[in-house]
């Protein structure tokens, strides 16, 4: 297994993923934003297939220094071994290293409770809960977590 960043050659198995296990359609343009420089989004790769994937957008206009996870997916079939997890550590490492982006978010169905463990457990907090975020599925609200980088501070003082 392998994270790779995504590239152009992987775009078309990963919107096929996205069909077969998100409960929403992916719109085009995150699918173009995910290929802008810098690309800010990883593949999970065995033997060449895709397995995984963790799309991550800039947000400049949105939350304030954020940096959007705008979805995340494995193959249905690939369930249970730790590929999300790999994805999703994956994105965290590099999005904290982005200053001075000051934090990772994204949004997840109230009912998502195997995917909100999972990002609690990697340090994402319930920032807020959105009423009627979603359409044309059973569970229309969302959560929106966030997990907040240490700000890095320079002395303006040397220690004694």
């Amino acid at each position: 297994m392998e994270i790779v960043e995504l590239d152009a050659t992987s775009i078309a198995s990963v919107r096929r993923l996205n069909l077969a296990a998100l409960p929403i359609p992916v719109q085009d343009h995150i699918y173009r934003e995910a290929l802008t420089p810098p690309i800010l989004s990883w593949v999970a790769l065995r033997d060449g297939k895709v397995l995984g994937a963790a799309l991550v957008h800039d947000d400049d206009g949105g939350q304030a220094g954020g940096l959007c996870l705008r979805t995340i997916a494995v193959d249905i079939r690939a369930r249970g071994q730790g590929i999300g997890r790999l994805l999703l550590e994956k994105v965290v490492e590099h999005a904290s290293s982005m200053m001075p982006k000051k934090k990772l978010y994204l949004h997840v169905q109230v009912d998502n409770d195997d995917a909100i463990r999972l990002y609690q457990r990697l340090g994402f907090s319930v920032e807020q809960r959105v009423a009627n975020y979603y359409r044309r599925v059973a569970c229309v609200d969302c959560f929106v977590m966030a997990l907040v980088f240490p700000v890095l501070r320079t002395p303006t003082t040397p220690p004694s």
